[in-house]
């Protein structure tokens, strides 16, 4: 019994400890959409929103924003990353696409994201 439960134990933190993170990345999104949780009723508009990815952080910033860490990424399947309320997912390993979903209580926002490697 005491074997079985280290190798489960062990084979849980070997799967942790071989998560990726993303590369270190800027990436800018120019719209998005939002959509009411209540009505579903949704509106696209402008945006300005830039993400920062930096050693498996996200940073978040804006026109009318300063940069702010928004926590760290986690993944949790390939190319699928979360970090507080936010999932993002690239379209391939070149990381030079992005979807970003935001889940509030009020609304869901999902923008499309450009990303450059730095």
């Amino acid at each position: 019994m005491n074997k079985l439960l280290t190798t489960i134990t062990l084979l849980c933190f070997s799967v942790v400890a071989n998560a990726a993170i993303p590369p270190d990345l800027v990436c800018t999104s120019e719209k998005f959409i939002s959509i009411s949780n209540l009505n579903l009723s949704s509106g696209i508009s402008a945006s300005n929103s830039l993400y920062r990815f930096s050693h498996g952080s996200l940073y978040l910033s804006s026109e009318s924003r300063e940069e702010y860490l928004y926590g760290e990424v986690e993944e949790v399947e390939y190319l699928r990353y979360v970090t507080g309320n936010k999932t993002i997912i690239f379209e391939d390993s070149s990381f030079l696409r992005a979807v970003s979903s935001h889940f509030d209580k009020p609304e869901t926002t999902v923008m499309n994201l450009r990303c450059v490697k730095t």
